[in-house]
């Protein structure tokens, strides 16, 4: 439970109009986070989620699907405690937030590499070299976490600690030669517009054995992790704007349901958990569209905003598949859009 004020009086739940109960992710998850739940309780999690829907400001960079509830801001110096920094903004929400999210819809694509063009090289730092220009850019518009139970050299997002798996993830399961290819049929249900397969094809090409074999090794000093990821934002980041965006979550993960979310508003997550005692991994699918176009170098370019945001829809859903266990249920709720910028 989070404290007493987080707790709403008076929740009507509502029928739900639009959703589905989608199922797990079965073999493609590969982590062991998640409990088991009735297809009944799913939906019953699913119209206690929907009531504590807010309208949210969708300028503000999004924060991570993480289910936990939130303390507070991590300090810019250390000066303070985290709850002295305890903020009220509710943001959408998307598998590492914009951050990390951002940052592979960026790294994982061709066009990434024609703005930013870095050799495939042993040598380079994936974070100084790739990460850092990319957050410079992007400056005050990183929303990313850290969590109370981090492990150095961990920040305590499984996302951000974990983006080198989730490239390894979609390599095995995509570009190996004895290829499961069970991510693909995920994400062509859950993204709006037709899957693209010439973007698929291409958007790890040169740089997903990079990722793998030095952005993901221990041996590399080199080596992508969540600490070096949070203190590179917080060297680009103006101090205000850093404890604006660096949320703290606390405790235990407990999420019983995965959610994406179509519609303009996002999940109160503290409230949930102090009024239902629940947790859900939630992703609001038109946030993510609405990065994939503020990054394209090209904004109406619809080949290269779909391109981004493909890349971005699938690194999700990765991202998931390595957190969540085989019992995990998803399910969507609302309306999906078409594609259109």
């Amino acid at each position: 439970m989070t404290e007493q004020y987080y707790i709403m009086p008076h929740v009507e739940l509502a029928e739900l109009r639009s959703y589905e109960i989608i199922g797990t992710l079965g073999a493609l998850a590969k982590g062991s986070l998640g409990q088991e739940i009735s297809d009944q309780a799913a939906v019953e999690t699913l119209r206690e989620a929907a009531a504590m829907r807010v309208p949210v400001n969708s300028t503000r960079p999004a924060t991570c699907m993480d289910g936990r509830p939130v303390t507070g801001m991590l300090p810019y110096d250390g000066t303070r405690d985290t709850a002295s920094l305890r903020t009220v903004a509710v943001r959408n929400k998307m598998a590492g937030g914009t951050g990390v999210s951002g940052f592979l819809g960026n790294d994982l694509t061709r066009t990434y590499r024609r703005r930013y063009p870095v050799e495939v090289d042993p040598a380079i730092d994936v974070v100084e070299d790739r990460f850092t220009p990319w957050a410079r850019a992007n400056k005050n518009r990183l929303g990313i976490h850290v969590s109370d139970r981090a492990h150095a050299p961990g920040c305590g997002c499984g996302m951000c600690d974990g983006a080198p798996k989730v490239a390894e993830l979609i390599l095995q399961d995509e570009y190996a030669e004895n290829k499961a290819g069970l991510l693909v049929p995920v994400v062509t249900k859950l993204m709006r517009g037709p899957f693209r397969d010439e973007v698929h094809a291409a958007a790890l090409a040169d740089t997903y054995e990079f990722w793998v074999q030095t952005a993901g090794s221990a041996a590399s000093p080199a080596r992508w992790t969540g600490a070096r990821v949070i203190e590179a934002v917080r060297s680009v980041s103006d101090p205000d704007a850093f404890e604006r965006n660096t949320e703290v979550t606390t405790g235990a993960h407990k999420e019983e349901l995965g959610v994406v979310a179509y519609e303009d508003s996002t999940l109160h997550r503290d409230a949930f958990v102090g009024t239902f005692g629940k947790q859900v991994f939630w992703v609001d699918e038109p946030a993510i569209l609405r990065e994939a176009h503020r990054q394209s170098i090209n904004p109406h370019d619809i080949d290269e905003v779909h391109a981004r945001y493909q890349v971005m829809m699938t690194a999700n859903v990765a991202g998931a598949a390595t957190l969540v266990n085989e019992g995990l249920k998803f399910a969507t709720i609302g309306q999906k859009p078409s594609f259109n910028i």
